[in-house]
């Protein structure tokens, strides 16, 4: 298991900058195209990692997801799904 330290110097705001292992709520939202309520449906239901690190005194603390597992999470749900292309207008 990692040290709170070692988990913390993971952490990025912007997911885009780096591949971080850990990200935050938001940076994992805009990084997966999930909404945040679907996100934290998934996290509640394990099938993406997260943890939640408290700093000592503090009552509430920061969930971290992991970015990980947000891929093999897409990866395994993408495998034999066909992409629809929507139709334009005004084409035949």
């Amino acid at each position: 298991m990692q040290s709170l330290a070692m988990l913390s110097r993971e952490i990025v705001e912007d997911p885009n900058t780096l591949q971080p292992r850990w990200m935050k709520v938001p940076a994992a939202v805009r990084y997966s195209g999930l909404s945040r309520a679907r996100l934290y449906i998934l996290l509640a239901s394990g099938e993406i990692r997260s943890a939640s690190v408290r700093f000592k005194g503090k009552a509430r603390g920061i969930r971290i997801v992991d970015r990980e597992s947000i891929d093999e999470f897409l990866s395994s749900n993408l495998m034999g799904m066909t992409v629809r292309r929507s139709k334009t207008r005004g084409a035949r």
